[in-house]
């Protein structure tokens, strides 16, 4: 039951240091972050932007270049500093990005960058919703026509649309759909 309540976004016994907000859970912790973990975290997003930008320009080898910067940025995290709760979440989170940064990295071609461009924006989207972030706002924008029309998300330092699933081909397509801002 308690497994079932967690893969359903609900408050369960082992994630007690969250509560439901907007029907999704918020982590209480995120006032606590260590300063050096927030500005490492920073460093995260940084990369992970210039990723989006490789991938709005249709640019592979760019792309594959920047995935090891956000791999090397991901490793780099002082995820030692966390504990309980946080760093149980860090480490699975951060995990799952490292593995789809890598795949990025070694796709053959921007399509399959693309797909792995996906996972990662959702995993880092739910990261900053449940630990914040330094800098600030970020815009969450959302392509509904993105790998036939099931449609996917994206993180944006600029509320103008600049669609990394489609590159020059559907440039503007997409909608800001939520902002993140820093930390509370």
């Amino acid at each position: 039951i308690d497994a079932a309540a967690q893969l359903n976004n609900r408050q369960s016994m082992m994630n007690e240091l969250v509560e439901i907000q907007g029907g999704l859970l918020t982590a209480t912790w995120a006032e606590d972050l260590p300063e050096v973990f927030r500005e490492a975290f920073t460093d995260v997003i940084r990369t992970y932007l210039d990723l989006k930008e490789a991938l709005v320009m249709t640019d592979r080898e760019v792309a594959s270049q920047r995935a090891t910067l956000l791999t090397n940025a991901l490793a780099a995290m002082p995820a030692g500093r966390l504990s309980g709760e946080a760093g149980v979440y860090w480490n699975r989170q951060s995990e799952a990005m490292k593995k789809h940064s890598a795949a990025l990295k070694d796709a053959k071609d921007i399509e399959d960058q693309r797909i792995q461009f996906e996972w990662i924006s959702n995993l880092l989207i739910d990261m900053l919703k449940t630990t914040g972030m330094n800098q600030g706002p970020l815009f969450i924008q959302h392509c509904p026509m993105a790998f036939g029309d099931k449609g996917a998300d994206w993180l944006s330092a600029d509320p103008a649309i600049l669609n990394p699933y489609f590159g020059d081909v559907m440039l503007r397509c997409g909608l800001v759909i939520d902002t993140l801002s820093g930390f509370k």
